[in-house]
């Protein structure tokens, strides 16, 4: 199923008619200009999300703040064990070649 474009204003409007708090509708912006909705929000909104409503609502006082605090700490931990990973394929490479 393809998606429907929205604007970032219509996504924030998406966000919080889920029961998002967006506290800074400028900051707001910022983040889903530079980060993609579709990472930002499906990859992380799980933790967040109010399983007992019969739609799919954020519990109550979730912000958009707190779901890219997530979202950035994952990827800072991803780019950590990526650089471990190089090491040890590197070392790995060594001892095969000798």
């Amino acid at each position: 199923m393809e998606k429907i474009f929205k604007t970032i204003d219509e996504q924030i409007e998406l966000l919080q008619s889920r029961k998002l708090n967006i506290k800074n509708k400028e900051n707001a912006k910022e983040i889903l200009l530079n980060n993609n909705y579709y990472y930002l929000i499906n990859g992380y909104k799980d933790l967040f999300l109010n399983r007992n409503a019969k739609t799919e609502t954020f519990y109550g006082g979730t912000t958009l703040e707190e779901i890219y605090s997530l979202y950035e700490f994952d990827r800072k931990i991803r780019i950590i064990f990526l650089e471990y990973i190089l090491l040890i394929e590197r070392k790995i490479d060594t001892y095969i070649a000798y």
